[in-house]
Order: structure tokens, then sequence, then C-alpha cells
């Protein structure tokens, strides 16, 4: 019984020190990085990120509302979005018919 004791304690500390060794060499890194980048860098680096991911919405947002935009007779002010979320007309949850009539109608 005593050599699985000492077995146990090196599983759970290993793992401890591994995690702990990994921190300092990350916070090592960023210190590193952030005395060799100076403000206007990391400024510009960020500007030219913005600008990609607004490039990227751009390009999505073209890609699912494309085929609504390019049909004609397209009103202005033209919400795509709200084409799918409208109900069908002829679902009457009342039972009725598609023309108004039945159980559910006025």
């Amino acid at each position: 019984m005593g050599g699985v004791v000492p077995k146990i304690e090196r599983d759970i500390v290993l793992p401890a020190i591994a995690k702990e060794a990994e921190e300092q060499r990350s916070q090592q890194l960023f210190a590193n990085l952030t005395a060799s980048v100076d403000r206007e860098g990391i400024l510009a680096i960020l500007e030219i990120l913005r600008s990609e991911e607004e490039d990227h919405l751009a390009r999505l947002r073209s890609m699912r509302y494309g085929p609504e935009a390019d049909r004609p007779g397209r009103p202005s002010g033209f919400d795509p979005s709200a084409v799918w979320s409208r109900r069908p007309l002829c679902i009457d949850a009342g039972g009725g018919n598609a023309n108004g009539g039945g159980p559910g109608s006025l």
C-alpha cells in the first residue's frame, strides 16, 4: 500500500507543476510582446482587424440577402429578414380555408 500513495501524489502534483510552468511561459511571452510592440502598432493592428471584420460581414450579408435584393419590383426600404418572419397567408389557425371562411374567420 505504501507504493500507491506516492504514485497518486505524483499524478496530482505533476499536472499542477506543468500548468504553473505553462502559465509562467505565457506571462513571459506577453511581457516580451508588450515590450517590443508599441501602443500605436497595436492600435493599427486592431484597426486592420476591424476593417477585415466589416468586409467579412458585408460579404455575409450579400450572400444572405443577395437573392432577395436581386428580385425586380423590390420596394425601397425592403427588409429581407421580414420575408422569413411572416406566416403564409393561406394558413388559418382556426381551421378555415385560404379565402378566410370557416370557423376561425370574423
